[in-house]
């Protein structure tokens, strides 16, 4: 959300200081924060349920569409989108999908026929978006909004802050290198770690779920029908697994073919301020691989995998389920914290509506509500919109 909000504050004329924790060589021997973006793919689909959502993505794909047409190396890969959903899981499906350009909805057969390698469950129904749905890779954004950033004036600084002093009419901000940076306003896009800090003026209503992918490496000759598979959302609710979500074969940056298999499970747990650092260092990723496996198999029944692995990620979620975008002291300190696992998908917007409100100390936006991204602290009561862990 940083990085995004970078470039539309340089591209809006403002004079900006991007100051983050680079991505660490080794996360074993990494002391320190780390970001949900260290990592290769992420789903892009189109509609939403809600249609704030939906114009959400619309926008971030714009911001895209601009990275790319500006000398960025692609970013988005088009595929497509499948969603399905078993019988009781399917308020996804709502409203009907044949009401929106590029869907197409999919009966228990058609699904059957269009996804011979895929075994469903009876009754699932689903639909296919067309492209621009597709997967991108996080680093890739990072990079490319910084980048392009960089041209626009922004120091990008590759350094921690401490501390953030507010003042009356600026704040000062000390790094953990010594360096000290005023500014009329900062933003804070810290992550899973914003609890962590001293930076808050009081802590933000969080959950930090543990999120574990397993990988599945396989080789796309010996797995031909995979060639054209879309990214997949599969809502349902299984003894091991529930609400799966996977990015197709794809080459990472380790040189090996990968497909991501992601979804809730058994394992997964609420972290604490004093865990995130170490789940994200040397968490138990392993653990889930027996259920995951076991659910990966019963899908892909003809899938011949060579190798599996986990990775480790965290999902911040908020109550209402949407980044918070708000103001922390009127005037110098804002926020936007809390990707509810949609963060990199919507970068782009998250980053137009934080740069719009930081510099003009307003909310301006006619089509997205001001009251969906209001923050909610942890010590005031709270209605979690967003689902529990398994149980």
């Amino acid at each position: 959300m940083g990085a995004p909000t970078a470039w539309h504050a340089a591209r809006s004329g403002a004079s900006v200081v991007a100051i983050g924790v680079p991505e660490p060589a080794d996360i074993t021997q990494h002391h320190g924060l780390f970001g949900a973006w260290h990592d290769a793919s992420r789903l892009v689909w189109q509609r939403h349920a809600h249609p704030t959502d939906t114009e959400f993505t619309a926008r971030a794909i714009e911001n895209i569409r601009t990275l790319e047409n500006e000398g960025a190396d692609p970013i988005l890969t088009e595929v497509g989108f499948l969603f399905a959903a078993a019988p009781g899981r399917d308020e996804g499906m709502l409203p009907p999908p044949e009401d929106y350009p590029g869907i197409t909805a999919l009966g228990p057969g058609e699904l059957a026929s269009q996804f011979e390698y895929l075994a469903f469950d009876e009754g699932v129904t689903g639909y296919t978006e067309d492209p621009p749905s597709g997967y991108m890779s996080p680093r890739d954004v990072v990079g490319a909004f910084l980048a392009s950033a960089q041209t626009s004036g922004v120091e990008v600084v590759a350094d921690q802050v401490m501390s953030i002093d507010v003042r009356t009419d600026h704040v000062v901000l000390q790094t953990l290198a010594g360096r000290s940076f005023a500014a009329r306003r900062a933003v804070l896009a810290t992550g899973a770690f914003s609890n962590t800090t001293e930076f808050l003026p009081r802590p933000l209503a969080l959950r930090r779920k543990s999120e574990t992918a397993l990988m599945a490496e396989l080789d796309l000759d010996r797995n031909p029908s995979l060639r054209h598979m879309p990214i997949f959302v599969y809502q349902l609710d299984h003894d091991l697994v529930a609400d799966i979500y996977m990015v197709p074969p794809m080459v990472y940056p380790n040189g090996r073919t990968m497909m991501k298999f992601g979804a809730n499970t058994h394992h997964d747990s609420y972290l604490d301020s004093a865990s995130v650092e170490h789940w994200y260092r040397q968490g138990n990723s392993d653990a889930v691989i027996p259920d995951m496996r076991s659910a990966f198999r019963q899908l892909f029944p003809g899938v011949e995998v060579s190798e599996w692995h986990g990775v480790r990620c965290v999902i911040t979620r908020t109550p209402h389920g949407r980044p918070y975008i708000d103001t922390l002291v009127d005037g110098r300190l804002y926020c936007a914290i809390g990707g509810n696992g949609h963060s990199a998908k919507w970068s782009g917007a998250i980053g137009e509506l934080t740069a719009t409100l930081a510099l003009t100390n307003e909310w301006r936006d006619t089509v997205i509500p001001r009251e969906h991204h209001r923050a909610q602290y942890s010590d005031e009561p709270q209605t979690w919109t967003t689902r529990d862990l398994l149980g």
